[in-house]
């Protein structure tokens, strides 16, 4: 862990705005909780697509990439020590 000072242009709730230093763009923080719910709704989305349409490797690749982000998140968390804001 390090601190750095970022810019936050909206701390609104679940929707915080901040720009990292170095980087050009802002990006959007997602809280731990609504990552893992975001992931679960997009499983739900898969199993009602059903397998074998172009719609569901789409909906795929878009649940795969959220579950990559969710589970860097609990990784992180658990090697600082951190408890996780849901169940894993």
């Amino acid at each position: 862990m390090r601190l750095e000072s970022v810019e936050i242009y909206s701390d609104a709730t679940n929707a915080a705005i901040m720009r990292h230093p170095g980087r050009r763009f802002p990006g959007l923080l997602i809280q731990g909780d609504t990552l893992n719910g975001l992931c679960q709704r997009m499983d739900e989305v898969c199993n009602l697509i059903g397998r074998g349409s172009d719609a569901y490797e789409e909906a795929n690749d878009v649940r795969n990439h959220l579950w990559e982000l969710r589970n860097h998140y609990a990784g992180v968390l658990t090697t600082h020590g951190l408890e996780l804001p849901f169940s894993s």
